[in-house]
């Protein structure tokens, strides 16, 4: 989804028998010159997303950019962002080339492993109990979650015992001030504020040429 110059959403996805799902919302920002591009929604099935097994059994799935000659579904995004949802098996050790003009980052969300030094890995929130309650904790060092890497053009990775599975996402960095508050990012305070105060007045929703 480009929210653009403004777009109400509502989103219900159905979850497994029990009602239970996880998933992923990464936000992409916008430079300055298509903060009021219209909006548009690009609804892709699962079907639709190039899979690709390597020879050691490293499964890749691109949900948008160029790997291993395949591109994925979702496109016309300012960032020019790589996404993929990258599954190495137990014990493999595996190298994945990046560009070097975009920020790149990992996400661990089954299994273990670890990434080379070379990778400078910074870090990470992870979540953790105190005194019964579940807080996000700012930790520089021991397990992560997630993985910001410095500049370079490969990663690599050796799964642990049970596999490794993550996301990988790299974008162009678009070197422009930002202001966020809630659901909505401009470049300014004063953009911000104004905004806020379109979406109040009922005039958040700019009316799209058809």
């Amino acid at each position: 989804m480009t929210a653009g110059s403004g777009i109400m959403h509502q989103e219900m996805p159905s979850g497994n028998a029990k009602g239970q799902m996880h998933g992923f919302q990464l936000w992409a920002n916008l430079p300055g010159s298509l903060k009021m591009t219209s909006p548009r929604y690009q609804d892709v099935g699962a079907k639709e997303i190039p899979e690709i097994i390597d020879d050691d059994g490293t499964q890749v799935r691109i949900i948008t950019g160029s790997f291993w000659g395949q591109t994925g579904p979702v496109d016309g995004i300012a960032a020019d962002p790589l996404y993929l949802d990258v599954s190495v098996p137990a014990g493999r050790r595996k190298s994945l080339k990046v560009d070097t003009y975009r920020n790149t980052f990992a996400y661990i969300f089954e299994g273990s492993g670890k990434f080379a030094d070379a990778s400078d890995p910074q870090g990470v929130l992870l979540e953790k109990e105190v005194l019964g309650q579940e807080l996000n904790i700012r930790d520089l060092s021991g397990n992560r979650t997630l993985v910001r890497f410095g500049t370079g053009d490969e990663i690599v990775v050796r799964a642990g015992p049970e596999g490794m599975r993550f996301l990988l996402v790299a974008g162009s960095p678009i070197r422009e001030p930002v202001a966020w508050h809630g659901p909505i990012v401009m470049n300014t305070q004063e953009e911000l504020h104004q905004a806020f105060t379109d979406l109040r007045n009922n005039q958040f929703i700019k009316p799209q040429d058809h």
